[in-house]
């Protein structure tokens, strides 16, 4: 059991009521930040962490949702653009300053960390006619599924149409461009699988 005396006496009286107020704030903040993004059509569980200067975007009600005991972190980007969906299951864990760019689909399993300065996109541009500049072309998306428990490590990215299998780790730096099967730790640009865990 806590004992408010011992702290007090170690701390000091005003640092430990400061202390408590900000906490109290920083909680109350997020549980306010969720009910603005939640009446805006966002579906974000009211037991979700989130830091501080995030960015969502949505191009339709109920197009990304995060369930709950999930967190994200300062700076994440969440998009959801030309009718894209971003499914995020319980207890992930998305840290500082990740990108998540979806014109389709993009599914997250459960109990899944998304180390920070991450980036996941499920489209690419067209690139069919020369006379053409590239801007002008249009894109291309396929939806991408990352498992349960998967482990993405700092500067991951996670290109169209990959599927990361349950329990699979990515390694720092990696770039996935095809998929990686269950139970997997692959790393290197392109990502490639160097051992069954």
């Amino acid at each position: 059991m806590i004992n408010l005396s011992e702290i007090i006496k170690r701390k000091g009286f005003i640092e430990t009521v400061c202390q408590g107020i900000y906490a109290c704030i920083g909680i109350s903040l997020s549980k306010i930040s969720i009910l603005c993004w939640n009446i805006r059509g966002y579906e974000i569980n009211l037991s979700v962490g989130l830091g501080g200067r995030n960015i969502f975007f949505q191009s339709n009600k109920g197009a990304i949702s995060i369930d709950k005991n999930s967190s994200v972190g300062f700076g994440v980007r969440l998009s959801a653009g030309f009718g894209g969906k971003i499914d995020i299951s319980e207890n992930v864990a998305i840290f500082d300053y990740t990108i998540i760019d979806i014109h389709s689909k993009l599914t997250v399993g459960k109990n899944t960390l998304i180390a920070p300065f991450c980036y996941i996109t499920d489209y690419d541009h067209v690139i069919k006619d020369k006379s053409r500049p590239i801007i002008e072309q249009g894109y291309v998306s396929k939806p991408i599924i990352i498992g349960t428990n998967v482990w993405l490590g700092t500067h991951v990215v996670i290109l169209k149409g990959v599927r990361i299998g349950d329990n699979s780790i990515i390694g720092a730096g990696s770039i996935v461009t095809s998929d990686i099967p269950p139970n997997s730790l692959a790393a290197g640009v392109p990502a490639k699988v160097v051992k069954k865990i």
